[in-house]
């Protein structure tokens, strides 16, 4: 009866899948056409029918089933076509693909080191070929400050922006922090407007930290959000920033700081020629919310002193550290990473990786969740980089990527990431990535042999003389 129950069990929890780990494809890759800029600020997103890129050196629209490109405007150009009055020096863009409304989001700000604006984007249809409404808001009423390095996240209810604030004229550490809350509905309205948002101008750093990165929630929840940070997570600490009240009245206030396991900002990373890669300083490139969990990475020093990228699983509701890992390599570095979330429990991370053998190239690896705990298979090569960027001593890379879910197919991935391109340059690669599940063939195999070795541990215990005596021995 125990060994029938034993054998029992051990089908049963194979044929649950809990035991078997699918394998990650690459079925589509293509590089972006547009100049991508000195770094491109590597970002994408998929719709149900196409993919887009926006980088420094422009917008590109792709067809999904085949990569075909569709349509390209240099970054400027794009918004001047959404409405924007004379737009200049647009850079930093960001852009999202949000299955609940069936709309892209974009933000980007225009001009460096002045006071400037903060410029944000809403798609009239999923079709992002189609026209596109944007908006110019100033990031600081006194003039003192600009804004850089902007982030952005969706929710049931708002669309949220954060951007960096430094005083004019400089650059380095930020010394306050902008918190753009847009109620999604303003933006949906048959005439797209922003006359709702809420600027919370000029936060100070303790109610947020630098970068701070909204979630985007990606299953209907809505307020209250959270924006993380990991400005200082090289001293063990992850900042959350609360934001509740409504779409229309929003409030933020500094949340709890997530204690985390102290590691260094990442070093620069090597490549075959003397040019080392600028690796950035560590910070979010998104957040998502699947359920009752919150999704994020980013880039530190291994132990082996090698930039790696660091995962975590964060409790949506109080923003405690569920779990986390590294992926690193001994003889590579990683760097700019994303990371996707679905529904079935699959988590892929998107990044750049280099070394001394390796030119700048495309990996992503899967991640899958048993009984709590997520395991990463080995990263996979999606896209081959054909040179080393080029530079003095240390060259732009980034600065940053992006890793989506598909919204229509739940077993596809999207990943955008720079790679090394002709002439020294950087590049973009954009693939579509799937996750296979083991074949059926190697499902029967593998639960013949658990079963197998089920019953040969049960028999080994029953036939051990010295567990027989003890046995005996209790009931002497």
């Amino acid at each position: 009866m125990r060994l029938a129950a034993i054998a029992i069990i051990a089908i049963g929890v194979l044929g649950s899948g809990l035991a078997l780990a699918a394998s990650l494809n690459v079925d589509l890759s293509f590089d972006a056409r547009a100049s991508v800029g000195y770094p491109p600020d590597t970002m994408g997103a998929a719709g149900p029918e196409h993919v887009v890129t926006f980088t420094n050196g422009g917008v590109e629209v792709f067809r999904k089933s085949d990569g075909m490109p569709l349509a390209h405007v240099f970054l400027e150009q794009f918004w001047r076509d959404a409405g924007v009055a004379n737009p200049f020096d647009t850079y930093d863009p960001r852009v999202l693909y949000d299955p609940q409304s069936e709309r892209f989001f974009a933000v980007s700000l225009n001009g460096r080191l002045v006071s400037n604006q903060i410029l944000v984007a809403v798609s009239s249809s999923s079709d992002p070929t189609q026209a596109w409404t944007g908006f110019a808001l100033d990031s600081d009423s006194t003039d003192a400050t600009w804004a850089d390095f902007p982030t952005i996240g969706v929710d049931a209810d708002t669309v949220t922006i954060a951007s960096d604030m430094l005083a004019v004229g400089a650059e380095g550490l930020p010394i306050f922090v902008d918190v753009l809350v847009i109620p999604k509905s303003d933006l949906l309205a048959a005439q797209p407007t922003i006359a709702g948002a809420t600027l919370f101008e000029r936060a100070k750093l303790g109610v947020t930290g630098f970068a701070p990165q909204p979630v985007t929630g990606l299953d209907g929840a809505g307020l209250p959000g959270w924006l993380f940070s990991s400005g200082v997570a090289f001293t063990g600490v992850i900042q959350t920033t609360r934001i509740a009240g409504s779409a229309t009245a929003p409030t933020i206030a500094a949340g709890p700081f997530t204690m985390v396991v102290p590691m260094p900002t990442p070093p620069e990373a090597i490549q075959p020629n003397a040019t080392l890669l600028d690796t950035g300083d560590g910070h979010f490139a998104s957040l998502v919310q699947i359920g009752a969990s919150i999704w994020g990475v980013h880039c530190a020093t291994s132990a082996s002193g090698r930039a790696a990228i660091r995962w975590f699983e964060f409790d949506a509701s109080s923003a405690a550290l569920l779990q986390s890992g590294v992926l690193d390599d001994p003889s590579r570095d990683f760097l700019y990473p994303s990371i996707a979330a679905n529904a079935l429990g699959q988590i892929v991370i998107g990044f750049s990786a280099s070394g001394s053998a390796l030119m700048p190239s495309a990996f992503a690896a899967l991640g899958e969740t048993v009984a709590g705990v997520t395991t990463f298979q080995a990263p996979i090569l999606v896209s081959a980089g054909t040179s080393s960027l080029t530079g003095i001593s240390v060259a732009r890379f980034g600065d940053y990527s992006a890793t989506v879910a598909d919204p229509g197919d739940a077993s596809r991935f999207w990943t955008f990431q720079e790679v090394g391109g002709p002439f020294g340059a950087g590049t973009v690669a954009v693939a579509s990535l799937r996750v296979v599940p083991e074949p059926p063939a190697t499902r029967s195999a593998l639960a013949c042999g658990l079963v197998l070795r089920a019953l040969a541990a049960v028999r080994s215990r029953h036939c051990d003389p010295t567990r027989r005596r003890r046995t005996l021995r209790r009931f002497a």
